[in-house]
């Protein structure tokens, strides 16, 4: 496991080195298309290559899969069935929220063995919250959350995104 601190600083100075400097300052020609519904930027290469050198010097022959990476590369999911910890990274979830200069937008990572989340991490690089997880505890700027203990699915309050789902799965589950 991986001291949240370790986490936190490094988010942070990239952010600081690389988002928050951008943050405002995107023009047309960093921005280009990775599918027909996704936008990527050059502080998304960029952010992830960082955080690749950054993650992988602190669990020796880890593995890593980037969001940038795997839509070049979607052989590189079999990370997650090899027995060594895999990093998996989106540098900037909420790309288009950046691009549009609102600050809903985080650095996401989740530390990863034999296709068990083993910690997540989520860093909102203007507000500089940090948010952090194991299979023991959540914490929101490393005070701990007392979650709800609530197991009745009836009772649940949830969301989830359809923008990749086939029209008759989506249909499905709406109509529900």
């Amino acid at each position: 496991m991986v001291d949240p601190n370790d986490l936190k600083e490094i988010l942070h100075n990239i952010s600081k080195k690389i988002i928050v400097p951008s943050f405002g300052n995107i023009t047309n020609n960093q921005i280009s298309y990775k599918n027909e519904k996704d936008i990527v930027t050059e502080i998304d290469f960029a952010v992830e290559l960082e955080l690749s050198i950054s993650l992988l010097k602190l669990i020796k022959n880890a593995n890593f899969i980037g969001e940038e990476i795997y839509a070049k590369n979607p052989s590189i999911i079999k990370y997650y069935l090899s027995d060594n910890f895999c990093w998996t990274v989106d540098p900037i979830d909420g790309t288009k929220n950046f691009v549009k200069s609102k600050d809903r937008f985080a650095v996401m990572v989740a530390l990863t063995k034999n296709k068990k989340i083993l910690q997540s991490f989520i860093y909102k690089p203007i507000t500089e919250e940090f948010i952090h997880a194991d299979n023991k505890a959540t914490f929101f700027n490393n005070k701990k959350i007392n979650l709800n203990k609530n197991k009745e699915i009836e009772n649940s309050i949830g969301s989830i995104s359809t923008k990749y789902w086939d029209e008759s799965k989506k249909n499905k589950i709406i109509s529900y």
